[in-house]
């Protein structure tokens, strides 16, 4: 739990999954292997993919071609 007195604890009326569907942010959950296990609606938007599409994609395909290599390099 945070020690900051200005970040307030979340109301019980709002859950996790309120958060991960409403955020406006593309927020991924990426495994140690590069492969996309989660997406939010936000990140299909972002990325133009149709929802639920992207889980099991290597993240890299989401980079431009030229950075594909040596994010994999970054990542092992």
């Amino acid at each position: 739990m945070s020690t900051n007195p200005e970040i307030l604890p979340l109301p019980t009326t709002v859950s996790a999954d309120d958060l991960w569907l409403t955020s406006p942010d593309a927020l991924l959950i990426v495994g140690a292997a590069g492969t996309i296990e989660a997406t939010n609606p936000a990140a299909h938007a972002l990325f133009s993919h149709p929802q639920g599409s992207m889980p099991g994609y290597a993240v890299e395909q989401l980079l431009p071609a030229s950075a594909r290599q040596r994010h994999v390099s970054l990542r092992t």
